[in-house]
């Protein structure tokens, strides 16, 4: 997409869908979070690479929330509580 093509409209959709993205990402967190309680555990791993509002929403919950990344495993979070 050239630069001519960027107009409020354009920015607004690309917002958006990055807002879904960091929904979606904390859902799963959430979902993850949930079974890790089940199992008596006191963390949750997931490989994803977060966005920064999932991150802070996942913080300002209360969660421990480290980002990590490495050739082989890749994008990775740990969440504890």
């Amino acid at each position: 997409m050239g630069n001519d093509n960027i107009n409020a409209e354009w920015a607004r959709t690309q917002s958006n869908k990055m807002s879904s993205i960091a929904i979606s990402q904390l859902e799963q967190c959430l979902e993850q979070i949930k079974d890790a309680v089940l199992r008596n555990e006191t963390n949750a791993h997931l490989r994803i690479k977060i966005e920064h509002s999932a991150l802070k929403n996942l913080q300002d919950r209360g969660f421990k929330v480290q980002e990590k990344y490495n050739q082989y495993d890749g994008d990775s979070i740990n969440i504890t509580w």
